[in-house]
């Protein structure tokens, strides 16, 4: 399944789908670091704007981790491909 970088709308829950819609942008976003979700990596289509529904766990710890962790990309080490960024 193809993933995509969706866009979060900073009012919705960041656990339901129809708070994001996607990049129209062919690459990441700029945003990494901050207090607040950005974006997220996610499976989805090319024909929905919004990421595929429920996320899988992974993302969901990912975003729990990256709103009360340390306010950086998750996952993070070494190596890790963020799926969650973060804005102020």
């Amino acid at each position: 399944m193809a993933k995509f970088w969706y866009a979060y709308n900073n009012v919705g829950d960041p656990f339901d789908a129809s708070s994001y819609a996607k990049f129209n942008l062919p690459n990441k976003p700029s945003c990494t670091n901050g207090k607040n979700i950005c974006a997220i990596y996610a499976s989805g289509s090319t024909v929905n704007i919004s990421p595929d529904f429920p996320f899988s766990i992974n993302l969901q710890q990912y975003i729990i981790l990256a709103l009360s962790d340390s306010e950086i990309p998750q996952p993070r080490g070494t190596g890790a491909r963020p799926f969650v960024y973060l804005k102020d």
